[in-house]
């Protein structure tokens, strides 16, 4: 697979993450590849278990088009929000559902100067049951370290 390919499909992932679920005509206006490529692509990463049909869209007349959406455990993000006073950590995945519990500790940002010095010291325990086991995280406990 060339690496135009590839940032294709990354494109049409981006796009459904984003958008949460299109039809392969929006993919099309979207990413200004023509219907035909957007198509292939979007078959591809339907067969690599990546994206899923989602059912179909409403129709104002003529054929209802197929909608996509991501499937939710092709990757996860770490997300860290940190505010004045709190800083908090989860793991959502592709559709913004947290996998586990978030994390909260009490930060003074304002009364800390090395505040990601010592955020760094924490260490974080994300209990993360619906993780899956094709991702790099493990199933039942995921322990990151923030530095």
């Amino acid at each position: 697979m060339s690496d135009r390919q590839i940032l294709y499909k990354k494109s049409l992932i981006k796009h459904l993450y984003f958008s949460k679920e299109l039809s392969c005509a929006d993919l099309s206006v979207l990413t200004e590849k023509s219907l035909p490529h957007t198509s292939k692509a979007l078959y591809e990463l339907v067969e690599n278990g990546k994206v899923v049909e989602s059912g179909y869209a409403t129709s104002t007349g003529g054929r209802r088009p197929q909608i996509y959406s991501l499937k939710p455990d092709i990757m996860h993000i770490i997300s860290v929000a940190m505010d004045q006073f709190v800083t908090r950590m989860g793991i959502p995945d592709m559709h913004n559902q947290f996998v586990g519990e978030q994390q909260q500790i009490a930060l003074d940002l304002s009364a800390t100067p090395d505040a990601l010095q010592e955020l760094g010291k924490h260490r974080w325990i994300l209990s993360a049951d619906r993780v899956s086991k094709k991702t790099a995280l493990p199933v039942s406990v995921l322990v990151c370290r923030v530095s």
